[in-house]
């Protein structure tokens, strides 16, 4: 197993029609015969730095997280949803941001990681130190893609869909443009993410793959000044 920092799958969402490729697969994705140059090489540097770690006194408050109105029964409590808004900006709408415990099972969080650590290096993305599994509609890692297609497909996409509206039609035309597994590890002196916002992507999905064995995790930081960062537990 990888000795993991933080390990997680990250997938950004887009309306169908953004993707030059036919609407009748379920996902609409195109698999590939040859691995392209990455986009993620030059898009997601991150912090190249080994420090010790030390909680952000600022990323102290946690995300008012209540029950989800949306009907998933088979998560429950464990469907739970929030808005947060920029402390400077108090009259504009506020965002809407959702946390899932369950989407994806022990064996398949298990399986995902033991198939990013044997694909080893040589991605087209390692210098991102991660692994794409679907770039811009194409699937690029078939490994990868074909242990979380299950998951996708009978349960993630389901319930983004159900909590999303393109422009009045509801979310039935999202599909996957991206996805990757991502690594964050002391050794290979890669610990953090620089903030980001992921302009490119109508949704995000963040899925840790070793929750409780890291210090630190994900933070939503809604306005400009970091006082607004909010953490994700």
């Amino acid at each position: 197993m990888l000795p993991l920092s933080v390990c997680m799958l990250a997938m950004r969402l887009a309306p169908r029609l953004r993707l030059a490729c036919p609407p009748s697969p379920p996902t609409c994705l195109i698999r590939m015969t040859a691995e392209p140059p990455s986009k993620f090489i030059a898009l997601m540097a991150g912090e190249d730095a080994v420090r010790p770690f030390e909680l952000d006194p600022v990323v102290s408050r946690p995300v008012a997280w209540r029950r989800s109105r949306h009907a998933t029964t088979d998560l429950g409590e464990r469907d739970l949803t929030a808005e947060i808004s920029d402390p400077a900006a108090p009259h504009a709408p506020p965002r809407e941001v959702h946390l899932a415990k369950g989407l994806l099972s022990r064996c398949e969080v298990s399986a995902l990681r033991s198939a990013f650590d044997a694909l080893g290096s040589g991605s087209a993305a390692e210098a991102a130190h991660a692994r794409v599994v679907v770039e811009d509609g194409r699937v690029v890692c078939e490994e990868l893609h074909r242990l979380l297609q299950p998951a996708l497909e009978s349960r993630i996409l389901p319930y983004v869909r159900q909590r999303v509206d393109y422009g009045g039609g509801g979310g039935e035309g999202v599909v996957v443009a991206d996805a990757l597994l991502r690594a964050y590890r002391e050794e290979d002196r890669r610990q953090a993410l620089a903030p980001h916002f992921d302009v490119t992507s109508f949704a995000t999905v963040i899925l840790p793959l070793n929750p409780g064995e890291y210090e630190g995790g994900l933070f939503l930081q809604p306005g400009a000044d970091r006082s607004s960062r909010l953490l994700v537990e």
